[in-house]
């Protein structure tokens, strides 16, 4: 089973493609897995090295209290990055994921050659769009709490 231990993640990760061709770092959105991106892996792994963590928190992936935000996420994909010992990536983020891919590119540019958003934004403009959001995700949280996964 491929995993990476880190001081505050342990991260599950999948690869397919050829070492040689560049690399393809895949990040899933939420409540999703390395497994949302095997229907795409026939075709992007003819032209890529596939990279596919299950971000913390999700899939087999998981991280230590106080360590699931974006700026610990980024230092992990980082890390997980190192392990390969890559130094530049294409990155293709689907939702949370291409918010997290933005994030990436935003702290360190140089890692990331290319970035592909699906369904992502760089985030809402004003404090009054930020604090409608929060009070929606604050309830979207107390569902999944209560919530069976499957009816959720």
């Amino acid at each position: 089973m491929p995993l990476l231990t880190l001081k505050h993640h342990t991260l599950y990760y999948v690869t397919d493609g050829q070492l040689q061709n560049p690399p393809l770092l895949l990040l899933h959105g939420f409540l999703g897995s390395h497994q949302d991106f095997v229907p795409l892996l026939p075709a992007l792994a003819q032209h890529f090295y596939c990279i596919i963590p299950d971000l913390p928190g999700h899939g087999q992936s998981i991280a230590t209290v106080g360590h699931y935000g974006f700026p610990e996420t980024a230092k992990a994909l980082l890390s997980l990055l190192d392990f390969f010992n890559l130094s530049q990536t294409h990155v293709l983020g689907y939702s949370m994921g291409g918010r997290l891919a933005l994030y990436l590119a935003c702290e360190d540019s140089r890692r990331c050659q290319r970035v592909i958003l699906e369904s992502a934004s760089p985030g809402l403009k004003t404090a009054e769009e930020r604090l409608a959001r929060i009070k929606r995700d604050q309830a979207i949280a107390r569902q999944l709490e209560t919530t069976p996964l499957p009816i959720f």
